[in-house]
């Protein structure tokens, strides 16, 4: 006889329905800066298919968006990698933030975020809006965020996460670094009867 062994872990989830996450990181490490500081970017940038995930991301910006290297650029010893900053000042402002789209319903959405010189650019906003463009969860947090330099962490946590919009305060708003953007969606586990757990077995 041959017997399929099944966990008990997997048995109970599809009992009783459940959700299996995917989790995926826009970590803005793949731009070649060529050496340099900075590279300038388009407003729109497309990420297809996240890590695997099947989730394509698209990031609406201001107008001058660039990918700075930190290390060089970011004013600060702890600062490390490559983020994403809209508006760099002294350009101008981007009060209406920077835009993040998901090409399917997320669940969790979250972001380091940061600041150039520590000027006050509070509050640093995130806000998550569902298929309808309703607001539907926010996480914010004041800056110079001391707690945690160069970054604080932001994230939204709500079933049905479209778009996400950051934005901060402050006279140079905009002004902020972007990084590590991870996000997780949820795979829905139909709950079966018992009569579909024993035909995972084969006498």
């Amino acid at each position: 006889m041959t017997r399929i062994r099944v966990s008990l872990a997997v048995l109970a989830l599809f009992m009783m329905g459940g959700t299996l996450a995917r989790a995926a990181t826009i970590d803005f490490e793949s731009f070649d800066l060529v050496g340099g500081p900075f590279l300038d970017v388009p407003e729109s940038l497309p990420f297809p298919n996240v890590g695997g995930s099947g989730v394509d991301v698209t990031i609406n910006g201001g107008a001058d968006n660039r990918i700075y290297d930190l290390f060089q650029y970011g004013h600060d010893s702890n600062a490390v990698g490559q983020a994403l900053i809209d508006w760099p000042w002294p350009s101008g402002s981007n009060p209406a933030g920077t835009e993040m789209l998901f090409s399917v319903s997320v669940a969790e959405v979250s972001m380091r975020v940061g600041d150039f010189g520590g000027d006050d650019d509070t509050p640093l906003l995130l806000r998550a809006f569902d298929v309808n463009g309703v607001e539907i969860g926010s996480d914010s947090v004041n800056w110079p965020a001391t707690a945690q330099p160069p970054f604080a962490t932001l994230s939204v946590t709500v079933a049905g996460i479209r778009k996400v919009i950051f934005s901060s305060g402050g006279f140079y708003a905009g002004s902020v670094f972007i990084d590590d953007v991870t996000f997780s969606t949820s795979v829905s586990v139909e709950s079966e009867s018992w009569a579909g757990i024993k035909a995972l077995y084969r006498d």
